[in-house]
């Protein structure tokens, strides 16, 4: 499976056997740093950070993300044992308020 995301007029693609790419400056789409770390792994969401170049990523087996470039942490959360495991939709409703939409627990606010 395929997903794509654009986040900070990039586009990203994230894919099973590839990890996640990137369209570079001359339209190829090529490896992301540590796009790699990606391979086998199903992204559900990809947004900006606010304030941040950094990216949120939202996986199937890791939850929520900080994706820096150079580093992939988990985002300290108590609500990362519960998105583990689970299909997801993110979107921001505004500039404070996020909207994690799951397959077992509804729709969660943060």
């Amino acid at each position: 499976a395929h997903r794509s995301f654009v986040v900070n007029n990039r586009l990203y693609v994230a894919t099973l056997d590839q990890g996640l790419l990137w369209l570079d400056a001359s339209g190829q789409l090529t490896e992301a740093p540590l796009g790699k770390a990606f391979i086998g792994e199903t992204i559900f969401g990809m947004l900006p950070v606010p304030n941040s170049p950094n990216l949120y990523l939202f996986s199937e087996k890791q939850g929520w993300l900080v994706y820096d470039f150079a580093s992939i942490k988990p985002f300290y959360s108590p609500l990362n044992p519960t998105l583990a495991g689970q299909s997801l939709n993110v979107a921001w409703l505004s500039d404070s308020v996020l909207a994690i939409g799951t397959r077992y627990n509804g729709v969660l606010l943060v």
